[in-house]
């Protein structure tokens, strides 16, 4: 890779914290850090239960509900990530281990959270109604680190969920284990 982690992290935070217009993160991950993206690059779908090499088996659900909107386009417009619902207050947990590198109101994101991997991967989760950890902390897999909520640009309670890398968005239904939501 022609970038180090540290130049995306830093890239990722400048936009995140000193420039609240990036409501989502094209301009960083977008394969030539440090430029904003014209357009966005071209989604990469795998196979259903497909999940690409190191992070195979990695991630977990952040949270056990329906996914109420797909990633993919969705009127007419990219949704880089998948709508999870449920209830105001109910759990979110960290789909993998890593460490929080925003904590923090983002636009249309609302009260966000955006854990980097070990595996090069980027997790975020949006819309909370209280984050319960701060920016530096180490998480584990399974740790509660929000509780689910409406905040920024959502139109009920659930959960926004996004898996990134500096190539751009995947669906995150291709890294996540086949879902046992069960009805409350």
């Amino acid at each position: 890779m022609a970038s180090s982690p540290r130049k995306l992290l830093a890239i990722l935070l400048l936009c995140l914290v000193a420039l609240p217009q990036c409501s989502d993160f094209r301009a960083v991950f977008n394969g030539k850090p440090g430029k904003q993206a014209d357009k966005p690059k071209k989604r990469k779908k795998h196979p259903s239960g497909y999940a690409r090499g190191k992070a195979a088996g990695q991630f977990i659900w952040p949270f056990d509900g329906p996914v109420n909107s797909p990633y993919g386009q969705r009127n007419g417009r990219p949704h880089d990530g998948i709508d999870i619902g449920g209830d105001e207050g109910d759990p979110v947990v960290a789909a993998a281990a890593g460490e929080v590198v925003y904590e923090g109101k983002l636009g249309g994101y609302g009260n966000l959270i955006v854990i980097k991997h070990d595996n090069g991967y980027f997790t975020a989760y949006a819309h909370n109604d209280k984050n319960l950890v701060d920016k530096g902390d180490r998480v584990k897999q399974g740790q509660r680190i929000a509780k689910m909520g409406s905040t920024g640009n959502a139109s009920g309670d659930h959960l926004h969920f996004e898996i990134r890398d500096e190539n751009g968005t995947y669906d995150p239904e291709d890294f996540l284990p086949e879902q046992r939501y069960t009805s409350k």
